[in-house]
């Protein structure tokens, strides 16, 4: 499988501009990925590989600089590209001599010249003499320059020394963000906004914290707090403290210097559990809090909760990103099919839906529907997309000319991310070619909620591709508020009616209503019409009743793996031969 395409991330807070400048930057050097604030740039680049990076200068969170200063720190290969509409002298020299930029463009730029900057940096990847030089003493490592503070890494040293402390001693770790604080560095200047992180720096010690406590600055604004010996809800009583100080403190000197800025801090607390992995994974859970506190409105103390449904989302998340990279990494992924049976016309040769499985660590397997949430806040919809159609498409190729004469058609799901995407519909379109399958057998399959919210951008992707024959279905059709005109110009050949409303179809009357309005509008259009999640043959029957062409569920096939589907195929044209030669 050829998943080594290199990964260019754009970050811009504008999600209008930040598509513009996508569909103005591609090449088929490169694959872009994009997010909408440097929160989720940093979760991209802590679970997938990326390339080059390309910021914008001002946005929320923290500025453009303040980002790949952290970039340049914790991922120094990366190339790093920021974007501007105010340049001036100092914000240049900051960018080449701090965060170490490798090419500054001023907004409005070029298209060329951002291709050609992000093409200049994957040919030349950032030299080892263009990384920050480590100090050359281990005094000087382990301390963070501007602050005096610890640096994370010796941080997690010191704490693992004084874990020798007796079994079941309770420790807890703070992790505490400045908020806004790109707000002062356009307010005041980067110098301001500098001594705004010494000054909270400076607070973090006696008689503010415990003797015992340790206090690290992870990177811009961020920082750690280890409290040995220290309780959870102490833990977080000690957190509310910090984040009142600094807003009085830090807040007080802005105010008795003339510059007007409030001061907040996000935090975050976890417990550290008794394992050999347990402060690493605290900090993480830790980070995780002051998130869920930003997201929750800022200047707030959170704790790393197991009741906490949000929290538990996140951890869930953060763990099922790790499965998805890793999965995509070793070709994890397991392609399966469902049969999409007539329900009507006996005759009438019958469909497939491939849909997607994952081996977990333990060796069962597990449906990407558990997974569909973390891969798009994640930025991997895309990638998932590429997988399962390259591979889809390489084992269905032997099997052309079988589908051809069977007349069967594939059906092929594929996001709104993807659709939208140029770069993945040429990838499509070679890997469909490249299958020898005609393109009449193959039915791209798109929700309906992610076909309006993608139309358009991808109504005339789509219908480019689908003039070389392919089709459209519409899956989950009746959940959203849309009717098929939305759809208008687009070849949709088949409407798939939500399970939701197949599932009481015998005794909803609301969803016999809606399964027949499906069927009416589907027809004024030309399509047919599949009843999803059927589960009973005596929904089937209510389906056929209401007009609904074609049933898939477990009344008729429970989803298999696609080769042993194909060694059926081989079976069914046999058989299919020999009821012809005996009918002649």
């Amino acid at each position: 499988m050829s998943n080594s395409v290199p990964v260019a991330l754009l970050v811009d807070d504008n999600a209008e501009l930040l598509q513009a400048l996508r569909e103005t930057s591609r090449s088929r050097s490169y694959q872009i990925i994009t997010t909408t604030s440097p929160g989720e740039a940093l979760q991209v680049l802590r679970t997938q590989p990326v390339a080059v990076i390309v910021v914008d200068e001002v946005m929320p969170e923290m500025s453009g600089l303040e980002l790949l200063g952290i970039v340049a720190k914790e991922f120094p290969a990366i190339g790093r590209i920021v974007l501007t509409g105010h340049a001036t002298l100092e914000l240049a020299t900051r960018a080449i001599n701090e965060v170490r930029v490798h090419s500054f463009l001023q907004k409005p730029c070029k298209a060329s010249a951002l291709r050609d900057a992000i093409k200049a940096l994957l040919k030349t990847p950032p030299a080892e003499d263009d990384q920050p030089k480590t100090p050359p003493n281990k005094a000087a490592r382990d301390r963070d320059a501007a602050t005096g503070l610890y640096t994370r890494q010796a941080l997690e040293q010191l704490f693992r020394e004084q874990s020798s402390a007796p079994a079941g001693r309770p420790d807890c770790v703070i992790y505490a963000d400045i908020d806004r604080l790109h707000l002062i560095n356009e307010a005041h200047g980067f110098e301001y906004g500098d001594e705004v992180i010494k000054s909270f720096a400076g607070l973090l010690g006696s008689p503010l914290l415990p003797k015992s406590a340790l206090a690290a600055r992870v990177s811009g604004d961020c920082f750690l707090i280890a409290l040995p010996g220290c309780e959870p809800r102490a833990a977080k009583m000690i957190a509310s403290r910090v984040r009142d100080k600094a807003a009085k403190v830090i807040g007080g000197k802005l105010s008795a210097s003339g510059k007007a800025s409030e001061i907040s801090v996000s935090c975050g607390v976890a417990a550290v559990q008794g394992t050999p992995d347990g402060f690493s994974r605290a900090i993480s859970a830790a980070e995780l809090a002051c998130r869920a506190a930003k997201d929750r409105g800022r200047n707030r103390v959170e704790l790393d909760d197991a009741n906490d449904m949000s929290l538990v989302a996140r951890h869930r998340d953060v763990l099922a990103v790790g499965m998805l990279r890793e999965a995509l990494k070793s070709n994890q992924f397991l392609v399966y099919a469902q049969k999409i049976v007539p329900l009507h016309d006996t005759e009438r040769p019958s469909g497939y839906e491939l849909l997607l499985r994952l081996k977990t660590a333990d060796g069962s397997v597990a449906s990407y529907g558990n997974y569909i949430g973390a891969a798009q806040r994640y930025q991997l919809l895309t990638q998932v997309d590429r997988w399962v159609a390259e591979r889809a498409l390489a084992m269905l190729g032997p099997y052309a000319m079988k589908l051809q004469r069977l007349d069967i058609t594939v059906s092929l799901n594929v996001t709104g991310q993807s659709v939208g995407d140029p770069d993945f519909m040429r990838f499509l379109t070679t890997h469909l070619k490249r299958s020898g399958i005609p393109a009449r057998n193959l039915m791209l399959e798109l929700t309906e909620q992610a076909a309006v919210a993608n139309l358009r951008q991808a109504g005339k992707l789509l219908e480019e591709f689908c003039h070389t024959g392919c089709r459209i279905a519409l899956d989950d059709f009746g959940t959203g508020s849309n009717t098929l005109a939305n759809f208008k110009g687009l070849p949709v050949a088949r409407v798939k009616i939500d399970g939701s409303f197949v599932r009481d179809i015998q005794t909803n009357q609301r969803s016999q209503a809606t399964a027949t309005a499906i069927v009416q509008l589907a027809r004024s259009i030309g399509a047919d019409t599949v009843g999803e999640m059927v589960e009973t043959l005596e929904a089937a029957t209510k389906l056929r009743e209401l007009g609904v062409d074609f049933a898939q569920g477990y009344a008729f096939h429970r989803p298999e793996p696609l080769d042993g589907v194909l060694d059926q195929l081989v079976k069914l044209e046999e058989r299919s031969s020999r009821t012809a030669d005996l009918k002649s």
